[in-house]
């Protein structure tokens, strides 16, 4: 017999053993997890901390070749589970509490790429965010599409004084009734945003 023929033969050996005895082996697996758990929590752990960026790398890796698989497992487990969030509210905001917390920094990166790469998309968030606290008329109409415009009517400057613009300004405030539809809304630079305030008419600027 060959040194390869003897390869296949003891392999072969191995396989039918296995199979033939697969029942006996997955018990006695799972009386030596549950007797070694403390052992095998402390490797865990140990081994998550020493291999930290390969894993971090590994999972990068696998959700940008899965994310359709990933995303489509996702949205069915929610289907089946629709009651999960409620039946576990307490965890699920611990969980992420938690979350939120640990990643602080890739959070404010994170936000700090979006702002740069979307200026004009993040100002009409902030100026959205502040309207609705308001209740103002108009806030169901108002789009982004329609506040660039207003922007780009005025070149993207300060309607009162002609400098860059910095926000988005309500011509007749808020605070006095003013409402969200384009032609109470014109770019404003940062030093007359503060000089105009609540004052209404403008020209009393």
């Amino acid at each position: 017999m060959t040194e390869e023929e003897r390869k296949a033969y003891n392999r072969a050996r191995s396989k039918a053993y296995y199979q033939a005895h697969k029942d006996e082996r997955r018990a006695y697996s799972l009386r030596w997890a549950r007797e070694h758990a403390e052992q095998r929590r402390e490797y865990n752990a140990k081994w998550h901390e020493e291999n930290k960026e390969r894993r971090k790398e590994y999972k990068e890796a696998y959700r940008a070749e899965h994310k359709e698989e990933i995303r489509k497992y996702n949205l069915k487990w929610i289907a089946e589970h629709p009651d999960y969030w409620q039946e576990h509210l307490d965890s699920c905001r611990a969980a992420s509490r938690k979350c939120f917390n640990n990643h602080k920094e890739q959070r404010l990166e994170y936000a700090r790429r979006r702002r740069e790469s979307n200026p004009d998309l993040m100002r009409y968030y902030y100026h959205l965010r502040r309207t609705r606290r308001r209740n103002a008329p108009g806030i169901d109409y108002i789009t982004p599409e329609k506040l660039f415009q207003r922007w780009e009517y005025y070149g993207n400057r300060c309607y009162i004084c002609d400098a860059p613009a910095t926000a988005t300004d309500h011509v007749k405030p808020l605070a006095r009734g003013g409402a969200e539809y384009p032609c109470n809304l014109r770019p404003i630079c940062k030093s007359c945003n503060s000089r105009k305030g609540a004052k209404w008419p403008y020209e009393s600027v």
